[in-house]
């Protein structure tokens, strides 16, 4: 084997291997070290760990990841985003009632004016008021139309669940989470009075 091909080869195939390799070694070592800070800001008893009831504590929370973070692993994990649990921001354009579904699931969220939401079943022939209790609940981020960050009141708050948004008009939107999961939203309710939608 000639010295130019057994560099060609290095090339071809060790160079991408170590590459991958290495950037798998700092992905799990990062998600790790993110995990570890988690676990210590949680068990820190001066900092009480945000609720439901006071969202507002994710502040001092998100304060003691930050201390504990370095360059690689805020720019991997942007801690920043769980501020919008406790500051959410919301486009008005997604504010009302919507129509989900995804694959052969269907369901009915609403969004309220001040970032919550509910989840409820879809109950054919029967009267909406009678309809059961909320199946979730929780909060709706977008710091822009096309991000949406839900915050669910029923689990963890990390991993964020962080989805693209794509308008194909004011009263329909696809949600793609990055996993293969597309979510299809119908509007069943009026544009919010005085809100300004533009594609």
């Amino acid at each position: 084997m000639s010295s130019n091909f057994s560099w060609f080869l290095r090339f071809i195939i060790y160079i991408p291997l170590m590459i991958s390799i290495a950037f798998l070694s700092s992905y799990f070592y990062l998600t790790s070290k993110f995990d570890t800070n988690i676990e210590a800001c949680l068990s820190d008893k001066s900092i009480i760990p945000p609720t439901v009831a006071d969202r507002k504590k994710m502040v001092p929370f998100v304060g003691c990841l930050k201390k504990k973070s370095n360059f690689f692993l805020t720019k991997m994990m942007d801690e920043n985003r769980l501020y919008q649990y406790a500051y959410p921001k919301l486009p008005c354009a997604f504010v009302g009632k919507w129509h989900v579904s995804e694959n052969m699931n269907e369901y009915w969220l609403t969004i309220n004016a001040d970032s919550t939401f509910f989840i409820k079943a879809i109950r054919y022939g029967q009267d909406e008021k009678s309809a059961s209790r909320p199946l979730r609940t929780g909060v709706w981020s977008s710091t822009s139309p096309n991000i949406a960050i839900q915050f669910f009141d029923d689990s963890f708050f990390w991993p964020i669940n962080q989805s693209s948004v794509e308008w194909v008009s004011k009263n329909y939107f696809l949600m793609n989470n990055g996993f293969d999961q597309t979510l299809y939203f119908n509007r069943h309710s009026i544009l919010a009075e005085g809100c300004a939608f533009k594609l």
